[in-house]
């Protein structure tokens, strides 16, 4: 059985295949102090790997997915949770983000899918 994830905002449905992550930083002497004032650039991206239903394999950011079923069984039925359960209980505390348009609850500093600062 495969692992099923959702695309946050597109809904689109893909299999996992693997996840990566990849972390760099690089300097370079700066114009006017040379090394002993260096510019520096760094950075971290956190990939999946998945395939679509026609196997085209795609490399998408990791906020922009959620895992929905594994082996066959939904995450609530494996976990045995359901919102109801949870901290925020009721659809009306989801609020849509300005950003992107992602679910977020009034709970949230930041937006899951696009990390826009919301407090």
């Amino acid at each position: 059985m495969a692992i099923i994830l959702e695309h946050r905002i597109t809904r689109e449905k893909y299999i996992l295949l693997g996840a990566g992550l990849g972390m760099f930083r690089s300097s370079r002497p700066g114009v006017f102090a040379g090394n002993l004032n260096p510019v520096v650039e760094e950075g971290r991206e956190e990939v999946i790997s998945v395939c679509d239903i026609e196997g085209e394999i795609i490399f998408i950011d990791r906020a922009e997915l959620k895992v929905i079923e594994v082996d066959g069984k939904k995450i609530n039925e494996i976990t045995g949770l359901s919102k109801s359960k949870l901290s925020v209980d009721t659809d009306s505390n989801y609020y849509k983000c300005p950003g992107c348009g992602g679910d977020v609850t009034i709970y949230d500093d930041e937006c899951n899918y696009c990390a826009l600062r919301l407090k």
